[in-house]
């Protein structure tokens, strides 16, 4: 049976001193549970009926005649995690095999879901939300799109068999189960934020984490690819040929957004970019998220008309404004068109608050933020890209460190009705040691809600292959989770993750993880590895570096990894495989302190200490396949430093 770990001592104090606070996830053995939130709605009843009893089955899996890839695919994953709890798997029938007065687990748009689609509400549940109802004695899973529906299903496994998914290879579920009680489930749970992606990339190169994480699809994915155009940072992109030097910056690092004072300039710029945006609209059915940001740079334009438009409105952004209203009045002039009716959509064109723009073209007038002219009010169809680089995020947005950021999405959302969260979760001049927002994180999404933020994307490891060390592989995990439902509890997802991660290593990795977190509590309160525009602290560097990470310290945190490796050294023959999963996940948690060891206090050690680490550092980085140790350098670069 799945194993339950009891928090240690040690985060009972943690606990105590965050304080944390959220709506824990229903559990099976609750006889009655109902949730009153309209959109994390479970009301969960008990019947005299079972879907499992003895280990005896007698319900089908029901799919339409011809189903959605997605349909098939959310039938083959319950009845593989079904049978790992239970043993056996249920058949899969198809309408025109149904037969009243028989037993079935609907999935999708089937008869059965279409003869009480009255109940369904799916109108409620956006592209991906989840329903499950009982009816009947019939179990119904399905959304408003068959995503939805995929995830309905991972929902019933986990009501089930307590089914949770932490990433990649890595889930929890109970296991030898003979009886499973019939629920009257009438639940609904709709996603805090609509479009879910991830900021580490051994989730978005993965396409079966992405969704058994319940999520969208990778950043770039998310945007229109328009004629091979970069999606992030690509405003230069659009000019690629073009000569002309009133489209382009006084640095040439960015557009000019005024054709240098000539209006004229401005209306071939906009022919130039919204012909491209509509040749990508036509091509594709599907697409209806268009990038036209700046440059990721903090140069901005300084001809004589752009200084005039910064001077009056005190920020830059109040000319990319007036650009992309434009912009959009352009393209939905095409869409009127005869040629354009066929391609009418609802779409969002995302531009940038961000360095030189970050600043909304607002004054306070009656205690409220308004638009300092009309003209900069965004139209509907634009979505603003809030990045606050300079955010702490190892403290809550709502942090006083972070009153002035937190206020300038507020000024933001007075201005544009639509918003993009780009956040930040790692520490791009180190990717080898931990950034820790474990403790800030609910309330990034918090905010998100508060802002009504399309989507999130929690910049980290994009580039990143194979793991993250520095329990990075956890934030992934509250990442998803937290964007489809931002109160969950925080420790309940904690104990899930590491449960799921290190299975039957969890007690000795979780001494480390108890140890580690509260270490880098104190570390942000004293202002050790914290503070604004914190992503950027050089840990091995900079003067403060050896009060972070003691030598004890980290050579006890290198000891627990092997002896969690020894405490599963008994699966290497029962279970290889298993033994393999658990022995990467471990050797990916070492890998930061060992480097620490390498990095930081190689002049503690004998020559030949130093280089049988470092050996031994490059065999664990290459068994878990980083290709980074920090942003845009290759791990080969720090090796060619070691002499190794």
């Amino acid at each position: 049976m799945k194993r339950l770990y009891r928090a240690l001592s040690l985060l009972i104090c943690i606990i105590m001193v965050f304080g944390f606070i959220g709506c824990k996830h229903q559990e099976e053995n609750k006889e009655e549970q109902k949730n009153v939130d309209l959109n994390h709605y479970f009301e969960i009843g008990n019947t005299d009926s079972y879907v499992l009893k003895n280990g005896s089955v007698n319900y089908s899996i029901l799919l339409p005649d011809s189903p959605t890839t997605n349909e098939k695919i959310a039938a083959q994953e319950f009845n593989l995690f079904f049978k790992e709890a239970t043993g056996v798997s249920l058949d899969v029938v198809s309408d025109s095999q149904y037969a009243s007065g028989k037993k079935y687990i609907s999935i999708g748009e089937t008869v059965l879901a279409k003869s009480v689609e009255d109940k369904l509400q799916k109108s409620r549940l956006g592209n991906e939300g989840v329903r499950v109802l009982t009816s009947d004695n019939n179990i119904i899973c399905c959304g408003a799109g068959d995503v939805g529906t995929i995830n309905s299903v991972y929902e019933l496994l986990h009501q089930m068999v307590n089914y949770e998914f932490v990433g990649p290879e890595s889930y929890t579920l109970n296991t030898g189960v003979r009886n499973i009680a019939l629920k009257n489930y009438d639940i609904v749970d709709i996603p805090d934020i609509a479009c879910r992606t991830t900021g580490y990339g051994h989730v978005a190169n993965n396409d079966v984490t992405i969704r058994r994480l319940k999520l969208t699809s990778s950043w770039d994915s998310m945007f229109v690819g328009v004629d091979g155009i970069g999606r992030i940072h690509n405003s230069l992109n659009y000019f690629n040929g073009y000569d002309d030097p009133d489209y382009f910056a006084t640095s040439n690092a960015q557009l000019c957004f005024t054709g240098h004072g000539n209006e004229e300039k401005v209306e071939e710029m906009i022919s130039i970019v919204g012909d491209r945006i509509i040749n990508a609209l036509s091509k594709d059915p599907k697409a209806d998220l268009i990038e036209f940001t700046q440059m990721d740079n903090a140069d901005w334009c300084r001809c004589a008309a752009c200084k005039e438009y910064a001077e009056e409105y005190g920020t830059d952004s109040a000319v990319v404004i007036k650009f992309m209203n434009k912009l959009n009045r352009y393209i939905k002039s095409w869409m009127e068109t005869e040629d354009g009716q066929p391609h009418k959509k609802d779409y969002k064109l995302v531009f940038f608050a961000y360095m030189s723009t970050e600043k909304a073209p607002v004054e306070m007038i009656d205690g409220n933020y308004v638009p300092m002219s009309e003209d900069l009010v965004c139209d509907p169809e634009l979505a603003v890209l809030y990045a606050p680089i300079t955010v702490d995020f190892t403290a809550s947005i709502y942090d006083k460190i972070n009153q002035s950021q937190y206020d300038t999405m507020i000024k933001w959302k007075n201005i544009c009705q639509n918003m993009v969260l780009w956040l930040y979760g790692t520490n791009f001049r180190d990717y080898l040691v931990p950034y820790d927002i474990t403790n800030s994180i609910q309330d990034e999404y918090k905010f998100a809600s508060e802002a009504n933020a399309i989507t999130v994307f929690n910049q980290a490891q994009l580039y990143q292959t194979g793991s993250a060390t520095g329990w990075q592989t956890l934030s992934s995990y509250l990442d998803s989770k937290f964007a489809w439902n931002n109160n969950y509890d925080l420790n309940d997802l904690i104990n899930n993750y590491i449960e799921g991660y290190f299975g039957e290593a969890a007690e000795i990795m979780r001494k480390y993880f108890d140890e580690y977190r509260l270490h880098m509590f104190n570390l942000a309160k004293d202002g050790t590895y914290s503070g604004l525009s914190s992503i950027y602290i050089g840990v091995t560097t900079d003067a403060k570096k050896q009060t972070r990470f003691p030598i004890q310290l980290m050579k006890k945190w290198y000891n627990y990894c092997n002896e969690a490796i020894e405490s599963i050294s008994w699966l290497k023959d029962s279970n290889p495989y298993r033994y393999s999963l658990l022995n990467k996940h471990i050797v990916n948690e070492r890998i930061f302190p060992l480097y620490i060891l390498c990095d930081m206090y190689y002049d503690s050690f004998t020559g030949d200490e130093v280089t049988a680490m470092r050996n031994q550092l490059k065999s664990d980085i290459n068994l878990i396949g980083l290709s980074l140790f920090k942003e845009g350098h290759q791990v080969s670069e720090l090796y060619a430093k070691w002499g190794i």
